[in-house]
């Protein structure tokens, strides 16, 4: 499957290459998330992944950016919620120009202001207001791919960490770390 977001420095392009050389692990760690291309891309079925059949089997997505990591919180917990909130706002320069100059008042807020910012930004950069030409909005696609993301989620740990504290809270000698520092 794929990410819902572009990131700057996502893996869209490389993850066939990545995915066939991460070993058998009881628990996955992608220690600088972003848009998590490889997390998507890899399956979610333990037997796929396992080392041990008597340990739990663990995905970890971190990332230090609060707004990612509130994206993904509030998709996995939300899907629903954020699609029809979504559903509220047409596309425009001043809506764009509105969510950069005011802060979110709650997750939801938070969650689509960011995700508003980076799909109608040129490079996915959330600084100036670009769309493609022709591009349509599509209300139903968008909740598949919402309700997709929600339920690959289910059983990742999102977490908000330092780099280091991720390495040291989920080193063993079964866990596969995947580093992509930006």
């Amino acid at each position: 499957m794929n990410s819902i977001i572009s990131w700057v420095g996502g893996k869209r392009l490389l993850r066939k290459k990545i995915l066939p050389l991460i070993p058998k692990h009881d628990i996955y760690c992608e220690v600088f998330g972003g848009a998590g291309w490889v997390l998507f891309g890899k399956s979610p079925k333990k037997e796929d992944w396992q080392v041990s059949s008597k340990s739990r089997y663990t995905e970890v997505y971190n990332d230090i950016n609060g707004d990612l990591v509130n994206f993904w919180k509030y998709i996995k917990q939300h899907p629903e919620a954020f699609v029809t909130e979504l559903n509220q706002y047409l596309i425009s320069r001043e809506l764009f120009d509105s969510f950069t100059q005011h802060a979110p008042k709650t997750e939801l807020e938070r969650a689509i202001r960011f995700y508003f910012q980076l799909s109608c930004s040129y490079g996915s950069r959330s600084k100036n207001f670009c769309i493609m030409q022709g591009y349509k909005y599509m209300p139903l696609r968008q909740l598949e791919k919402v309700k997709a993301a929600s339920e690959r989620l289910q059983q990742v740990i999102i977490e908000k960490q330092d780099f280091e504290k991720i390495l040291k809270r989920y080193d063993t000698p079964n866990t596969f770390f995947y580093l992509d520092p930006p």
